[in-house]
């Protein structure tokens, strides 16, 4: 169970790194291989990672002056200023255009479709284009502080909140407490979203003390109990450390 729990948060990891690859945040993803690998050194995929990042480190160019006013225009939420501005540069044949149009093209349509099936309260059908729509925006301008990345974060966040609720009624509920975390990262201020993360954290702390009592008279016991309840707390938080340690 604690291999399948290291491995789990292992692949969680590269995926982090792969999404900020995505977006062309290179710096970002530097930093989070750099970390991933301290964790785990002997991660051959992350090694042959990081040696292509290095490669890349030196071969980056100067962006298209059309394409940065573009990705200004994005930020402010004129996606019709956006398309204008590449289309026209596109138009007199910058490869750096057409690319961000076809990505321009890409987030339209699945925002348009993500948030089509939101409406009908399908999250499963959703959120995959939701996702698809957010891993769009830093290579089209959307960085968090934008409009668009706004816009974005909030129906991504209610499909998540959408599937955590259905997976709690399944009895998921490491599912549960996942969608909940990341619907919270991205749209805080929710309601519906704070009372549920509170209640993922009640779990987890509930998780912790039961595990540390456990510990006194039953070392397999608490480390059952803090790996059944790992999953509900962030590694980055002192309960989710906590658990980890008693997990091991």
């Amino acid at each position: 169970l604690k291999a399948a729990i290291s491995e789990k948060e292992r692949a969680r990891s590269m995926r982090a790194v792969e999404r900020l690859l995505d977006q062309e945040g290179f710096e970002e993803a530097e930093g989070a291989l750099e970390a991933h690998l301290r964790r785990w050194p002997s991660d051959e995929a992350a090694q042959l990672l990081s040696a292509r990042l290095t490669g890349r480190r030196g071969t980056r160019t100067v962006e298209n002056p059309a394409v940065q006013a573009a990705r200004r225009a994005f930020f402010a939420g004129d996606l019709s200023q956006a398309r204008e501005l590449a289309e026209a540069e596109a138009g007199r044949g910058a490869r750096p255009a057409q690319r961000y149009l076809a990505d321009l093209d890409t987030f339209e349509a699945a925002l348009q479709k993500g948030e089509r099936h939101l409406k009908l309260m399908n999250a499963k059908e959703a959120r995959p284009s939701l996702e698809r729509a957010f891993g769009l925006l830093e290579r089209l301008g959307g960085k968090a502080a934008g409009v668009m990345a706004k816009q974005v974060a909030k129906p991504l966040a209610n499909a998540l909140y959408l599937e955590a609720m259905a997976k709690q009624q399944r009895g998921d509920a490491c599912g549960w407490a996942e969608g909940i975390l990341r619907a919270h990262e991205l749209s805080a201020a929710d309601p519906k979203v704070i009372a549920q993360k509170r209640a993922v954290d009640s779990k987890a702390k509930a998780g912790l003390l039961q595990a540390r009592a456990a510990l006194v008279d039953d070392v397999t016991r608490a480390q059952t109990l803090a790996r059944e309840h790992v999953c509900f707390a962030p590694a980055t938080t002192a309960t989710g450390k906590g658990l980890r340690k008693l997990a091991r």
